[in-house]
């Protein structure tokens, strides 16, 4: 399976804190030219780049964390974001994939199936 662009994501990603490109993991302020757009539930369990699952963070925070599956506190975070996300975003394509997401409890549901 072939992986496609995720830039196109990020101004969408960008307005989750007021177009401050802000690490979702760390918290910190990212430079413009150190931004990532990463999967919180790694590719390789979903094949799949859904807005739900993205966000942002350093290029080298992208690349160390691999395959490696989140804590249960990053999943909350992930979950509060994609509420915080869906009030402020206009593109009905990615409002409704994040309202599907939320009522149907994607994040928790690939996060469970992938630990098993």
């Amino acid at each position: 399976i072939k992986r496609s662009s995720l830039t196109k994501y990020k101004n969408i990603l960008l307005k989750s804190n007021n177009y401050q490109a802000i690490d979702f993991y760390t918290g910190k302020v990212l430079q413009e030219n150190d931004i990532s757009v990463d999967h919180v539930i790694p590719w390789s369990f979903m094949y799949s780049d859904d807005i739900w699952n993205l966000v942002l963070t350093s290029k080298s925070n992208n690349s160390s964390k691999s395959n490696i599956i989140p804590s249960q506190g990053v999943i909350e975070s992930l979950k509060e974001r994609n509420v915080r996300l869906v009030k402020l975003i206009n593109d009905s394509k990615y409002k409704d994939e994040l309202l599907l997401a939320i009522e149907n409890d994607y994040v928790d549901k690939f996060y469970l199936a992938m630990k098993i």
